[in-house]
């Protein structure tokens, strides 16, 4: 009886906390089809992709906006919509990210995007690729 008390009050707790740090939405980032780069004359290096955003949010509340960055890269340029999601909806989008590529020194360049909305913030490995 003891064991089985134990064990339901540590499910409990896993519960809990799995509960509690979900994020109230879930994104994706995917290369593109196509081109893996575009060097342009500006001087910059452009990789675009696909941006899958999913609001987990139910009831009667209000859009929830999310913004987009690399706070481990310098000089990037994020270029995508303004994205605002009503709760239960879900958005499928381009996403083009410019790097000077005065900045590139690899091929192929580790990347964090961080996505933010309210308290929530999903962190997106990817690459970048350059084409050095």
């Amino acid at each position: 009886s003891l064991a089985y008390s134990t064990l339901l009050v540590g499910l409990a707790v896993i519960f809990i906390v799995l509960i509690s740090s979900r994020t109230n939405f879930d994104a994706s980032i995917h290369r593109s089809p196509g081109t893996l780069y575009t060097t342009h004359a500006d001087g910059f290096v452009q990789n675009s992709f696909i941006l899958n955003l999913e609001n987990h949010q139910s009831g009667h509340q209000e859009d929830r906006r999310f913004n987009i960055s690399l706070p481990d890269l310098d000089n990037a340029e994020v270029i995508v919509p303004e994205l605002s999601l009503s709760p239960g909806e879900s958005l499928n989008t381009t996403l083009v990210l410019r790097v000077p590529q005065k900045q590139l020194h690899t091929r192929t360049l580790p990347i964090d995007f961080l996505i933010e909305s309210g308290d929530d913030e999903v962190r997106i490995q990817t690459t970048f690729k350059s084409g050095l």
